[in-house]
């Protein structure tokens, strides 16, 4: 009798949980002040595009935006669909990138690494509820990163080959496309495509790598959304608020003070996993006399672990008030470091690491998954019952509302608690809940006996 093969049945098992994880937690996390305002201005896609225009001369020219905008116009029903399929491409993009093939679905070999990149991409990196559960959060930070995952692909395909792909007009005409929206895509993931792309050239340079068009015109791509990022008039506007000033004329050294302990917190909310694989890679790189830097694996680790660090240090030049979203490409840059570095010693010294951390990772997340579940559960349930309260009020249509902020309990730790913008904070509250004048009640008023 043939014997039949289970291991796809386990993989796409693992697909289902994992997408459906994602897809209850992109659910339970509501709509804030911003999906609110582009509702109102997002009627349909010709809407959704005149939107991003005026965003892009007013306040945001980040690519992801538009995508934002799409997803508001048609209803939140088309980001449930698309945001767990984003979410799954994207841990095997990243597996694309580190094995540096395609994953064998027949046999169970990187199913490890699946479930080690699986649970680390949703509770080490930057502020999970921002990046992957916002419907803007994702556009503008998680689906950007795809771009840049497959940039770096793009990237380890010339070097490990020693020629640049020729590709056909169509894939020449995406490629292009793809290289303006990674430009486009936010401000210190754009500086260091290009910075990498240059960089890369000069290596084909001196290598003698003949440099087909393919590569040419990714180079001209990023550029073009790199300028059309920096020179977009939203960015000065959003700049020169009253607010930014202070920063804006803060001396360099004043801003790099101000963000050394912005990244300090970050490499703790990951529980240390850029410092370990720092200690790690420099304990080796001087027990082997620097002859790790010959192994691949070795290599890419200390490449994406600068590259995270030019992430992470790139944005003391950008105001950031509390929220730590802004990190997440660099947070998953060094997932990515410490990933290939683990590779590296499991292959040099042939131990189950990369298993045994999986086995970690899974137990860690069936730990605290019901703590990190509370507070979804919590703010959605707050949010279905403001929302048949407003609707009642605007049946009765009282001079005055009094409605209370939504408001969040702890997560498990600082980086996997909610950071909701509510939409009672936005100046134009009364015309987005459709309200004559709205009074936010203090918690400490006896007198509304609100709790």
């Amino acid at each position: 009798m043939k014997r039949i093969n289970y291991n796809p049945l386990c993989w796409a098992f693992a697909f289902t949980l994992f997408a459906l994880f994602i897809f209850v937690f992109s659910y339970l996390y509501p709509y804030g002040a911003d999906e609110y305002f582009y509702r109102s201005r997002c009627p349909d896609l010709i809407g959704a595009v005149k939107m991003y225009l005026f965003s892009y001369t007013h306040h945001n020219p980040r690519i992801g935006l538009l995508a934002n905008n799409i997803i508001i116009a048609n209803g939140k029903w088309l980001f449930l669909i698309l945001n767990p399929l984003m979410q799954l491409f994207l841990v095997l993009s990243l597996m694309r990138l580190i094995e540096g093939k395609r994953t064998d679905f027949s046999s169970l070999k990187d199913f490890p690494l699946f479930v080690l990149l699986a649970a680390a991409g949703v509770f080490l990196v930057a502020q999970p509820d921002n990046t992957l559960f916002w419907i803007g959060g994702a556009c503008n930070y998680s689906w950007s990163f795809l771009l840049f995952v497959w940039f770096l692909i793009f990237l380890r395909h010339i070097y490990e080959s020693g020629k640049t792909p020729k590709f056909k007009t169509w894939q020449t005409a995406l490629l292009f496309i793809g290289a303006i929206a990674l430009g486009m895509s936010n401000e210190n993931n754009s500086i260091a495509a290009f910075m990498l792309i240059s960089a890369f050239i000069l290596y084909c340079l001196k290598k003698r790598i003949k440099i087909w068009p393919s590569l040419a015109i990714f180079f001209l791509g990023v550029l073009i959304g790199l300028v059309l990022l920096f020179a977009a008039p939203g960015s000065y506007k959003r700049a020169a608020h009253p607010l930014l000033s202070f920063f804006q004329d803060a001396s360099i050294l004043e801003k790099l003070i101000w963000h050394y302990p912005k990244i300090q917190d970050l490499a703790a909310s990951m529980f240390l996993i850029p410092l370990i694989t720092a200690f790690l890679a420099l304990l080796e790189l001087f027990s082997t006399r620097l002859k790790a830097l010959r192994n691949n694996d070795f290599l890419y680790s200390g490449i994406t672990f600068l590259i995270a660090l030019f992430l992470a240090a790139i944005l003391a030049g950008a105001p950031i008030f509390g929220h730590s979203r802004v990190f997440y490409s660099a947070s998953a840059m060094w997932i990515i470091s410490f990933v290939f570095l683990i590779k590296y010693f499991q292959d040099t010294y042939k131990l189950p690491l990369i298993r045994i951390l999986a086995w970690a990772a899974f137990i860690f997340a069936l730990f605290i998954t019901p703590f990190f579940s509370i507070q979804y559960f919590y703010i959605y349930s707050q949010e279905k019952s403001r929302g048949k309260y407003i609707e009642k009020l605007r049946a009765q249509n009282p001079p005055t509302a009094y409605i209370p902020y939504l408001e969040p309990v702890d997560g498990p730790t600082r980086n996997l608690k909610i950071f909701y913008y509510d939409v009672l904070l936005s100046q134009e509250k009364e015309k987005l809940l459709g309200l004559n004048k709205i009074v936010i009640p203090n918690k400490d008023d006896s007198k509304l006996n609100i709790i």
